[in-house]
């Protein structure tokens, strides 16, 4: 979960993050205001873990988030009100090419130039697709 996302939708995480860390406080909440890096030195602090077992459990527990998100939205945006944000991905193009919200048609053009150079260079990257 990106850090604007998470600002975005930490009036509905908290009671989430509440039922998760009982130990933080509704004021270590509103001190984090949708931070990861506050709320992983608030997990540190108020549960005595070391630095990088609050951050393994943060970013477990936003990227279930995540997860669950995605899985309920569909093909809708993955923010809430399936809003989509720039840089979502909003459709597959004719020959799979990727259209990005806010994305112009200059920027459109130049990427599409940019994978015809790579492909007449030989450098192409295949995409994996899941």
């Amino acid at each position: 979960m990106n850090a604007d996302v998470m600002k975005g939708k930490w009036h509905q995480l908290k009671g989430e993050v509440k039922s998760r860390w009982g130990k933080l406080t509704d004021d270590d909440l509103d001190r984090v205001e949708g931070d990861s890096e506050k709320l992983i030195g608030r997990v540190q602090e108020r549960y005595g873990y070391a630095r990088h077992d609050a951050e393994r459990e943060v970013r477990n527990f936003l990227d279930q988030r995540d997860d669950e998100v995605l899985a309920g939205e569909g093909d809708r945006s993955p923010h809430f009100g399936g809003r989509a944000q720039p840089g979502d991905v909003i459709g597959v193009e004719t020959g799979g090419e990727q259209t990005h919200v806010g994305e112009t048609t200059e920027d459109e053009n130049k990427r599409r130039r940019d994978a015809e150079d790579e492909f007449a260079a030989g450098t192409t990257r295949r995409r994996d697709r899941t």
